[in-house]
């Protein structure tokens, strides 16, 4: 499927992350239809109005953004898996990027607590994704790889 393609098929609070450029989605091969979806953290927060962002004001648009994420990964596979005659075979990947600069730039978290920072923003990302949709998800934070 070609660029562009998808936005047509979502509407509402998961079209709007889409424009804002919060959720991209990736192109999907009729030779690996996998459907993968980025989650950009820091133009997640750039949507907030607040500055500087406390973390704790930050985290219900964070699950809220992954719950959509993951419903467009369900959506793509669904899609994917019907255009191209598979079953969905294929495990959906959801991408979570931009940590580090989100949590040095926008969120102002010194140093010494990024860590633990880090790990609460992971733990509410694993947290909103426990739900999801009844389809396999590989979840991606920056650089580490975990099914979900």
């Amino acid at each position: 499927m070609p660029p562009g393609y998808w936005e047509t098929c979502f509407s509402g609070d998961l079209a709007q992350l889409i424009r804002q450029g919060v959720l991209v989605v990736y192109p999907v091969s009729q030779l690996f239809p996998v459907a993968r979806v980025n989650l950009r953290l820091r133009a997640l927060a750039e949507t907030l109005t607040v500055s500087p962002l406390p973390v704790d004001l930050f985290v219900p648009s964070l699950v809220k953004a992954c719950r959509l994420a993951a419903e467009a990964v369900a959506r793509l596979r669904e899609e994917a898996a019907s255009l191209s005659g598979a079953s969905g075979q294929h495990p959906g990947h959801l991408v979570v990027t931009e940590l580090a600069p989100l949590l040095a730039g926008v969120l102002k978290v010194s140093r010494a607590k990024r860590k633990a920072c880090r790990d609460a923003l992971e733990a509410a990302i694993q947290e909103a994704l426990k739900d999801r949709p009844p389809t396999q998800l590989i979840l991606s934070v920056d650089a580490g790889l975990s099914k979900v």
